[in-house]
């Protein structure tokens, strides 16, 4: 068998076959990973209620935050709303997101997903001072599937990102990570249908699992017909030209 695994032929069947097993072994781990990423989100969802400022701290959103339930204490920011053109509410019907600022004790402005409204006339309207909001919500990460999307000063954005709502909101100061999606209506903006309810459902990432076990099996096979190949190679009688040479 080693003759036969040291012939020409055989070192190249040799080096796909590791080419082979290693691709799918990456193929593995890249899906085993998104199915951990999925499982932190989920615990995140299901951890209890917290303080947003004790949650988000940093100019990054850390995996096991996105989706946690928080409590936002703030004040509004006059001017600081955007519209989120082209959403559709629970119907089907198209229309607006709005999302408006809120100001931190620590100079933080945190975008709020305040909800759905058809038109951005229906969205009751900040005042020309500060005011005091409580909001309940989830945090959730820029929108950056749409990295091209046009951005105006006066335009409704296409998809929320800290470029988008800095480009709008820029007398606001510091815009914190992401966004939170109320899931009630605050004081004064029930107006406003929140996205999202208080419980998001969050499957398991079965498709992923069953991915990764799929490309296991995949490297488990070519190993297989490797080995197999080569026994049956190596019961084959040499032709008689190499014999003699």
């Amino acid at each position: 068998m080693l003759r036969t695994l040291l012939t020409p032929r055989w070192i190249g069947y040799t080096a796909l076959a590791v080419v082979a097993i290693g691709l799918c072994l990456l193929a593995a781990w890249w899906q085993y990973q998104r199915t951990q990423d999925q499982l932190t989100v989920e615990r995140a969802a299901a951890a209890e209620l917290a303080e947003y400022p004790d949650v988000v701290t940093g100019a990054d959103l850390p995996l096991d935050v996105l989706g946690r339930e928080v409590q936002l204490d703030g004040a509004t920011v006059p001017q600081a709303r955007s519209f989120v053109r082209t959403r559709t509410n629970d119907a089907g019907e198209a229309g607006y997101w709005v999302v408006d600022g809120v100001r931190l004790g620590d100079g933080r402005t945190v975008p709020v997903l305040q909800g759905w409204v058809r038109e951005p006339s229906d969205a009751p309207a900040l005042g020309s001072t500060s005011a005091p909001i409580s909001v309940l919500g989830r945090v959730q990460p820029d929108e950056n599937f749409y990295r091209d999307a046009p951005i105006a000063a006066d335009q409704p954005l296409v998809t929320i990102t800290a470029v988008g709502l800095a480009e709008q909101w820029s007398a606001s100061g510091d815009i914190a990570p992401g966004y939170v999606t109320a899931t009630s209506p605050a004081d004064s903006f029930d107006r406003i249908r929140p996205v999202f309810g208080a419980n998001p459902d969050v499957p398991f990432p079965l498709q992923n699992a069953l991915y990764s076990l799929q490309w296991v099996f995949f490297a488990g096979l070519v190993a297989y017909v490797w080995v197999r190949g080569l026994r049956v190679a190596s019961r084959v009688p040499e032709p008689l030209s190499e014999a003699v040479a």
